[in-house]
C-alpha cells in the first residue's frame, strides 16, 4: 500500500475520453482550415459553375486555362488600390475574360437589390463561370447556393454549399448568409409550393427580407398647419414587418433608431437630419410602437419634404436593405404676426 496521491480507475477513462475529444476537435479544425488555406476550388455545376478563394495571378491563369473559363464573378468589392484586385483584372484582360464584382458582406445578409443583382449576374454570365470571394467560404457559398437554385437543384443541395467541405463551420461561423436559404425555404412552406427557378426569382423580387430590415412606417399625427419658426411634432407608428426581432437601443451609436431628414423643395436651401427612437425597446415580428418626434422648425415659409427611415447604426439604413421609407410633403406658412389670430 502506498501513501500519497492515488489515481482512481475512473479518471483513466475520463482522461481517455478527453483525449478522444481533443483529437476529434483537432481533426475537425484541420478539416475546416484546409480549404481556407488552399485555393478552395470546387465544382458547383460541373462544366458550368465553379467556386474558389481569391486566386493568385499564376493560379488563376492556370485554372482558367484548365477549366476553359468564360467569365469570373467576384462576390467581394472591387479594390483598385489592392494588389490582388490589380492582378485579377490584369489576368482577366489577358485571357479576355469578363470580370464583375458584387460587394457582398461575409457576415450580413445582402439587401434585396444585392440579391437581385446576384441573380442577374448569374443568369447572364457566360459559362464556365468562376465564383469567388476572399477565402471562398461564406460569400462564395451564397453565390454557389443561388447558382444551384437557378439551375433547378434542390434547396437541400443549395444549403450544402455552406459545409465543412468548403471551410464553413456551422458551429463557429458568425455569418448570416445561410439564413438566405432558410428564409426561402420558409417562404416555400408558407406558400405551399415546391421550389423551381421561377419561384426563387419571384421570392427575390417581391418577398425577400434581409434580417430585420423591413418595417411599416405610418404617421399617426402631424400638424395640419405649419408655420416657419415653430417646432414640428410628429407621432410615428413603427411596425416590424420582418421575421426577426427589431431592437432599438438607448445608445446613439448602436442598435436601431429612427432617422429623419427635412429638406426644402423650392429654391431655398435647407436640410436637417435627426435621430429619434433612442430608447431600449424590442419589437417582435408584427409588433408596433408609437414614437413622438420633435423635428425642430423650418426657417422660412415654403415647401418641404420629410423623409423618415429606420437605421441600424453603423450598418445600414433600412431603405438601403429594401424597406420603404416614409415620405411626406408639407408647406410652412409665414410666422404668425404678434397679436394676429392664426388663419
Amino acid at each position: 500500500m502506498h501513501s500519497g496521491l492515488c489515481v482512481k480507475r475512473g479518471n483513466r477513462v475520463g482522461n481517455t475520453a478527453k483525449g478522444v475529444l481533443a483529437v476529434t476537435a483537432l481533426t475537425v479544425g484541420v478539416a475546416a482550415l484546409a480549404p481556407i488555406l488552399g485555393s478552395n476550388l470546387h465544382a458547383v455545376v460541373p462544366g458550368a459553375v465553379y467556386r474558389s478563394a481569391q486566386l493568385g495571378p499564376e493560379k488563376l491563369a492556370a485554372v482558367a486555362t484548365e477549366l476553359g473559363l468564360a467569365s469570373i464573378l467576384a462576390v467581394r468589392a472591387a479594390r483598385p488600390h489592392k494588389e490582388w484586385y490589380v492582378d485579377e483584372v490584369r489576368v482577366a484582360r489577358q485571357l479576355e475574360l469578363p470580370l464583375a464584382n458584387i460587394d457582398l458582406d461575409a457576415d450580413r445578409m445582402p439587401s434585396r437589390q444585392q440579391l437581385r443583382e446576384l441573380v442577374s449576374r448569374l443568369d447572364n454570365a457566360p459559362r464556365p463561370l468562376l465564383l469567388h470571394c476572399r477565402a471562398g467560404v461564406e460569400r462564395s457559398g451564397l453565390a454557389s447556393a443561388v447558382a444551384l437554385l437557378l439551375e433547378g437543384a434542390s434547396v437541400s443541395s443549395a444549403r450544402e454549399q455552406f459545409s465543412l467541405r468548403f471551410g464553413f463551420h456551422p458551429w463557429l461561423a458568425r455569418s448570416d448568409l445561410p439564413r438566405v436559404i432558410d428564409r426561402y425555404e420558409a417562404w416555400l412552406e408558407e406558400q405551399s409550393i415546391e421550389h423551381d427557378p421561377s419561384a426563387f426569382r419571384s421570392w427575390v423580387d417581391t418577398a425577400y427580407v434581409a434580417a430585420f430590415y423591413d418595417a411599416a412606417l405610418e404617421i399617426v399625427e402631424f400638424p395640419e398647419t405649419l408655420r416657419a419658426g415653430e417646432a414640428i411634432e410628429l407621432a410615428l407608428q413603427v411596425t416590424n414587418t420582418s421575421p426577426d426581432p427589431m431592437r432599438f437601443r438607448e445608445t446613439r451609436d448602436f442598435g436601431v433608431h429612427i432617422g429623419t431628414h427635412v429638406t426644402s423643395t423650392d429654391s431655398a436651401v435647407f436640410s436637417r437630419e435627426g435621430r429619434a427612437g433612442v430608447r431600449d425597446l424590442t419589437l417582435v415580428p408584427g409588433a408596433s410602437a408609437v414614437f413622438v418626434i420633435n423635428l425642430g422648425s423650418v426657417p422660412a415659409a415654403g415647401d418641404y419634404r420629410l423623409t423618415v427611415d429606420l437605421v441600424d447604426e453603423s450598418v445600414a439604413f433600412f431603405s438601403d436593405m429594401g424597406s420603404s421609407p416614409l415620405v411626406r410633403e408639407f408647406h410652412a406658412e409665414l410666422p404668425a404676426v404678434s397679436g394676429q389670430r392664426p388663419r
